[in-house]
């Protein structure tokens, strides 16, 4: 209910400290005075000049009597603080769709870890392990990370329904594209970005960690898993079953968002491209 609709009938009882004198420069006397004034709706509380000689009316009290003055402080200070706490909490608020697109990043990175558990290493941008099963005397066609994590994120039927004889491509494969998990697509992508396109791109350039098309260990990143970027949330979109990754410096969204290798997922509203680099290596021994 809005302050203007409460109906209330209360006292204010003006009663400086004893310091009023050395604060408000009151003589003696003024300190030792009491007055009181009723005020009958809390959205009475005065804020102007005008507002407070109405509510006075006839009482002896001055307007520009430093009691009254400090009422009116007070008063638009109920109106002033609360703007200013809001406008506080709107600069420290996290857009919506950042914090969702982070808990894909860390859905994503938890698949890698739990691959990583079975597997004693992470999956790479072309993988064969890590497959279903396939016919007999038929081969294990190369298939993204994408695929390979399914089991890890809740996602098993739709692993299952992929054919890892056949390549990522053939006409079965491609009829999942329309099922793309929903934590591959970026809430901030555009509403125009083609269905099955994945933001969450890894990084293949030298020395990142799917640089090596059959997957890294966790004993290859020597330059820490804290200190090294895993996927990235990305403006470049691929078709999720598709074994393709960046090959360039990512095109970030802002702030750009990505999963570290051990899972955490830092946000930066100005990434420096030298800073990104070193933390796209694994074994570069750079200063962070």
């Amino acid at each position: 209910m809005p302050p203007e609709d409460v109906q209330h009938s209360f006292w204010v009882r003006i009663n400086p400290a004893r310091n009023s004198i050395d604060v408000l420069g009151l003589t003696k006397e003024q300190v030792d005075r009491r007055s009181e004034l009723n005020f009958t709706r809390v959205a009475s509380l005065p804020k102007t000049p005008a507002d407070l000689q109405s509510l006075l009316g006839d009482n002896t009290l001055d307007p520009n009597d430093p009691y009254v003055k400090g009422l009116r402080i007070l008063a638009q200070a109920r109106d002033i603080v609360p703007k200013q706490m809001q406008e506080a909490m709107s600069k420290t608020r996290v857009p919506a769709q950042i914090v969702r697109s982070m808990n894909n990043l860390r859905q994503i990175g938890l698949g890698f870890h739990n691959f990583h558990s079975v597997f004693d290493q992470f999956p790479g941008s072309t993988n064969v392990l890590g497959a279903g099963p396939v016919e007999d005397g038929k081969e294990i066609q190369p298939f993204s990370w994408r695929v390979a994590i399914l089991p890890y994120i809740d996602q098993n039927e739709l692993f299952e329904s992929y054919r890892f004889s056949e390549p990522w491509n053939s006409v079965h494969n491609l009829s999942l594209l329309g099922k793309m998990p929903e934590i591959y697509r970026s809430p901030r992508a555009p509403a125009d970005q083609s269905k099955g396109h994945t933001n969450y791109l890894g990084i293949t350039t030298k020395g990142a960690l799917m640089e090596n098309e059959n997957g890294r260990k966790m004993s290859d990143i020597t330059d820490g898993s804290v200190n090294t970027i895993l996927v990235v949330e990305s403006k470049k979109t691929v078709l999720w079953t598709s074994p393709e990754d960046l090959s360039e410096y990512p095109e970030f969204f802002s702030p750009a968002i990505y999963v570290m290798a051990d899972g955490s997922v830092p946000s930066n509203e100005n990434p420096d491209p030298d800073q990104i680099k070193k933390m796209i290596t694994i074994d570069g021994g750079e200063q962070l």
